[in-house]
């Protein structure tokens, strides 16, 4: 009663090569998203990769939630997004050396990743920075949105075309 519904359940696979996660492969109902609703991120929140493939970077582009590999950073303001985001982008190799290394895999635990310092720059300088990317970030933002149409869409009609149910003049 969890799972199969419309809200994204972020993991691990589901962030390689995006900047902007619209889909994942796991979903939750709507019952499955209340039942840990403290775990529900708003759009265009940054998800950092903890486990197993440390540092890898992401925002959802819709509501969501992640799984227990993933810490995730809501901005306290709009203009600290993108900064945050290319932050952690830049933070690879030090979110790998504070990952302990278990058995297996890598392990950077919440706490630790949760006191990590980051220096951030005066509002007015970060106000600046984000009127220049932000616009660069809406562009991938809709562009990913036109390569998700198109790619239903050949989805769709590459069937259809194969078996000659649609044909084309």
């Amino acid at each position: 009663a969890y799972f199969n519904g419309e809200v994204p359940f972020i993991k691990i696979p589901d962030m390689h090569g995006n900047t902007f996660v619209f889909d994942s492969a796991d979903s939750l109902t709507e019952l499955g998203s209340n039942s840990q609703s403290n775990k529900t991120l708003p759009p265009k929140s940054i998800c950092v990769s903890c486990i197993a493939t440390v540092g890898l970077v992401i925002m959802n582009a819709k509501t969501a939630q992640t799984n227990q590999q993933i810490n995730s950073i809501i901005p306290d303001k709009d203009i600290y997004r993108y900064f945050l985001y290319l932050k952690m982008l830049t933070m690879k190799d030090e979110l790998l050396a504070m990952a302990s290394g278990g058995t297996a895999t890598d392990n950077l635990n919440t706490s630790d990743f949760s006191n990590i310092d980051i220096v951030i720059p005066p509002e007015t300088l970060l106000g600046e920075f984000d009127d220049r990317v932000s616009s660069m970030f809406e562009k991938i933002f809709i562009n990913q949105t036109q390569i998700r149409t198109l790619a239903q869409l050949r989805d769709t009609l590459l069937p259809r075309l194969m078996s000659g149910e649609v044909r084309v003049k």
